[in-house]
């Protein structure tokens, strides 16, 4: 997910979600390769998984929740800009994805407890 129209600092304002749960906010790179500080503890997932994310813009601060086989993951993010897109990146010869459905909840279906963590938008994550 990333910021509408700031395509020229795609890492700068993106937050991504990598299978091996890793959640990664404000890549940077210095000498030709990525650095980050992944907020770790999320399910790792396998293609066949279905992924769902729910974004939610009526609670304050904003949130985007992600879930795994219907399973909710531990971080999540908050203070999410008002305009976002999404994209995918497949990597392994001959895999792909499809969206099954995208639809306007009348409430969210998030439910954050204590083991739940909150990742703000725009800051730098340390290691957690």
């Amino acid at each position: 997910m990333f910021v509408l129209n700031e395509i020229s600092v795609i890492d700068k304002h993106t937050v991504r979600f990598i299978n091996n749960g890793d959640l990664q906010h404000l890549i940077e790179f210095e000498h030709f390769r990525q650095v980050s500080f992944p907020a770790d503890g999320n399910k790792i997932f396998h293609c066949g998984q279905r992924l769902q994310i729910e974004v939610d813009f009526k609670s304050v601060p904003s949130k985007v929740v992600l879930f795994v086989d219907g399973e909710q993951q531990k971080n999540y993010v908050i203070g999410i800009p008002d305009k976002i897109r999404f994209f995918a990146f497949v990597q392994q010869a001959g895999s792909s994805f499809h969206i099954t459905r995208s639809e306007r909840l009348r409430q969210s279906s998030a439910r954050i407890d204590a083991d739940s963590v909150a990742w703000k938008w725009g800051e730098n994550w340390k290691k957690n």
